[in-house]
């Protein structure tokens, strides 16, 4: 293996998750008279947390922070209720992930809600033996900042030659910059090749089969 770490993000990259997130924001703009999305509008809103999609869908309201804040919450009690509406591994995930298991150092680091990345880790990827699965906690540093990354490596003692992040969208990018390890952009999630054509991702691939070859070192960096 070229890696001895290999850092996930979750949505978009190991789970297909856009069908409860853009469900439980749209029962919640409805219920106070917004215009609602269809799933693939959501594309556009996710990738740096559920506040921050929150806002993106009201991003033409003249709502304070505070109010919000408070519509964040109530959409968060639905997501709760929703998680899992058509939630599931990407094709391929599973299988490249039983073929890592064991060979590599695994971690998962998401800006989703720390208690939403356990449960869905718990329900759906629980037979893989993460190192860590990290979501957003109050006071913890959260993507693009290195914290997660840096940590590990640490605990491993591993250079940032030894490490690769892989992701979907601009912030992945950004976090493996900042930690000065290789990113790998995976096309299938919410964020297509256009979207990070201003960034630099080491690696650009469009299956689980191209991600397992630049695990092996097999995947040259050609985007």
């Amino acid at each position: 293996m070229k890696y001895q770490l290999i850092i996930f993000d979750l949505d978009g990259t190991l789970m297909d998750s856009i069908g409860g997130i853009s469900k439980s924001v749209n029962m919640m703009l409805e219920k106070h008279g917004y215009p609602t999305f269809p799933v693939e509008g959501y594309f556009e809103f996710v990738g740096n947390g559920l506040l921050n999609t929150v806002k993106g869908t009201l991003k033409e309201s003249s709502l304070t922070e505070e109010e919000l804040k408070i519509l964040y919450h109530e959409m968060l009690t639905y997501y709760q209720q929703h998680y899992d509406f058509n939630l599931k591994p990407y094709e391929g995930a599973k299988e490249l992930l039983s073929e890592l298991e064991g060979q590599v150092y695994m971690a998962i680091n998401s800006n989703k809600n720390d208690d939403m990345v356990q449960q869905i880790v718990k329900d759906h990827l629980h037979e893989f033996s993460f190192e860590s699965v990290w979501g957003v906690k109050e006071g913890q540093p959260f993507k693009p900042n290195p914290w997660a990354i840096d940590q590990l490596m640490d605990r491993f003692n591993l250079t940032p030659a030894d490490v690769l992040f892989v992701g979907d969208s601009e912030v992945d990018i950004m976090t493996a910059e900042n930690a000065g390890v290789d990113s790998c952009f995976v096309t299938w999630g919410f964020r297509k090749r256009e979207h990070v054509a201003d960034y630099t991702p080491k690696y650009i691939v469009d299956d689980f089969n191209g991600l397992s070859e630049v695990v092996k070192g097999v995947k040259s960096d050609e985007k």
